[in-house]
């Protein structure tokens, strides 16, 4: 998320989110990346501050949505509730948001502009891994899988389909990829996508 991307209620608009198919990849990558979610919600004509998942993100406008660091959300929640008060509108409680991520130097980005970042580099990731095909990086991922299912069938437990394994290779890139680097050595990396089945 930028610096400086605080945007006023105002400035939002209230339109409603738009779903593309690329949505929920993009929100993958969000949450890999270690954001999550902030969510202005009406609740019997007051506005309540949730953090967490989006299941119901299409019944909320992309103006009540903002994304940040996951470690910073909680406390900026906490403070903006005791700040917007008891029953606050839609434009108290997004001033209190507002004003409790500027008090702790966090920057909110709005819906559409992290969904938007998010799907680009989605798209980047989605070229990386397609890469790797040609450095025989995916061989190896798929050896790997092999060798794990077979061990975990030989004790006589289950397994993570190839699906789930390929997802958490796709979460496990994410933080790499965000911050510039590449894929070190694959057996560490392996042994975190797939040690959690052992």
């Amino acid at each position: 998320m930028s610096p400086g991307m605080t945007v006023t209620d105002v400035e939002i608009g209230h339109a409603r989110q738009r779903r593309s198919p690329d949505g929920r990849s993009a929100i993958e990558y969000l949450l890999a990346s270690g954001a999550v979610a902030i969510s202005l919600i009406e609740v019997d004509g007051a506005y309540v501050f949730r953090t967490g998942p989006l299941a119901k993100s299409r019944d909320i406008p992309s103006g009540r949505i903002f994304w940040i660091s996951a470690q910073q959300a909680k406390p900026i929640v906490r403070r903006a509730r005791k700040n917007a008060g008891p029953a606050p509108n839609l434009t108290s409680a997004s001033t209190a948001l507002h004003e409790a991520a500027a008090d702790q130097r966090a920057t909110l980005t709005p819906h559409d502009v992290a969904m938007s970042r998010a799907g680009d580099a989605a798209t980047k990731l989605d070229r990386y891994l397609e890469s790797l095909r040609g450095t025989g990086t995916l061989k190896e991922f798929n050896r790997a899988f092999k060798e794990h299912r077979m061990a975990a069938m030989a004790r006589g437990q289950g397994f993570m389909t190839y699906k789930v394994a390929q997802a958490r290779l796709r979460r496990a890139l994410v933080p790499l990829l965000a911050n510039g680097r590449t894929i070190g050595p694959v057996q560490s990396l392996f042994e975190q996508i797939f040690g959690a089945d052992r």
